[in-house]
């Protein structure tokens, strides 16, 4: 079993109403950071400061394939309340968005082979990118595949938003 919920790889009670997630990209666990926004690379907007908890996936979470190495997967998660949200972190020019897609489907396939993706209403992936702040559009039809597969909804933009 795979457990995505290690207190060792968590921040829990994060209610800042906004806050940035890093990945300095040296085998390291993404983290959370309050000061150093030139450092973000997906900032997270909580106007409503609620309870959230934020686990680090990539780096911190060991998911090997049955060979024994390791599996690809997206960097981190937050959840809260009914709500989770899968979030690959890019630093990146090129192919950017079909890369971290594939790395949050295969985040999504171990999880829910190790845990009840049902218990969360709401369902999201998000693929940050430092290098393209600005929203970035996905085709329909990525966006119908993952949603009928997973009912997992998918975004490709530097802001995350809890509602």
């Amino acid at each position: 079993m795979i457990d995505f919920f290690l207190n060792q790889c968590q921040e829990t009670d994060i209610r800042d109403i906004e806050f940035g997630i890093c990945d300095d990209k040296n085998n390291t666990p993404a983290y959370v950071d309050r000061e150093n926004h030139e450092k973000w690379i997906a900032v997270v907007d909580n106007p409503n400061q609620r309870n959230i908890r934020f686990t680090a996936i990539d780096n911190c979470i060991e998911i090997l394939r049955p060979d024994g190495t390791m599996d690809s997967r997206c960097d981190t998660m937050i959840d809260y309340e009914n709500n989770i949200v899968f979030i690959e972190l890019k630093d990146e020019r090129r192919a950017w968005i079909s890369e971290g897609l594939d790395q949050i489907e295969a985040t999504l396939i171990r999880f829910i082979e190790n845990h009840n993706l049902n218990e969360f209403k709401h369902k999201r992936a998000v693929v940050a990118n430092k290098k393209h702040r600005k929203f970035a559009v996905l085709e329909n039809e990525q966006s119908r595949r993952f949603f009928d597969k997973y009912k997992v909804r998918i975004s490709a933009q530097a802001h995350v938003v809890i509602n």
